[in-house]
């Protein structure tokens, strides 16, 4: 895990996401240890704007819809693990909690040990 980089991506995606104001994200891909998010203005035209990879994914708690980023907040932070959290101080060490916030108050937390994003010019 580079928790620097993973904070440079954080900081690049929610930078990013301030300047539209709208973008609905759904999945692309899921599979072992890996997830990956897209973000678009509308997917009916099917521009994708963003990507959003989590690498070394084990643990994801997100409702399986699509939703829209909120307003006047991040869209995605690094929260620190919980000590008393049974599953939480488990995790190794090499593992960034993951939370994403979005417009129906819904909480996502994604366990992975890296993030990577790619921005599309529009």
């Amino acid at each position: 895990m580079d928790y620097f980089n993973n904070e440079k991506e954080i900081k690049k995606i929610n930078s990013f996401l301030n300047e539209h104001l709208w973008v609905d994200f759904c999945f692309e891909k899921v599979e072992d240890n890996y997830l990956k998010l897209v973000g678009s203005k509308d997917f009916s035209w099917g521009e994708t704007i963003i990507e959003i990879e989590f690498i070394g994914c084990i643990y994801a708690n997100i409702l399986l819809n699509t939703w829209t980023k909120p307003d006047n907040h991040v869209f995605i932070e690094i929260q620190n693990n919980n000590k008393e959290s049974y599953v939480e101080c488990k995790l190794s060490h090499d593992v960034c909690k993951f939370v994403i916030y979005a417009q129906n108050d819904f909480n996502s937390i994604i366990y992975a040990k890296d993030l990577r994003c790619r921005l599309f010019n529009e």
